[in-house]
């Protein structure tokens, strides 16, 4: 479904703030991706990429948690 392809520059932020092992939120890690990207003329594109690859994630829980960082950088996203 999904097409493997290399890391990216976002792939360490977006996995530290949907680690497995979480069992809410992490409001500062997902905050940490969204200024990142915001600090960044092609970070919407990347991070795309990187949520795109965590979305292939076995666990449940990590897609919701990735949707809900991609849901928080919609503001981002639409500024750049």
């Amino acid at each position: 479904m999904f097409r493997a392809s290399a890391a990216g520059p976002y792939d360490d932020a977006v996995i530290k703030a949907t680690d497995e092992s979480f069992t809410s939120e992490d409001w500062g890690a997902i905050i940490e991706v969204c200024d990142k990207v915001s600090g960044d003329q092609n970070g919407p594109k990347e991070a795309v990429q990187s949520i795109i690859r965590r979305l292939a994630h076995r666990n449940a829980n990590v897609q919701l948690y990735t949707l809900e960082v991609r849901y928080s950088l919609l503001p981002v996203c639409v500024s750049n």
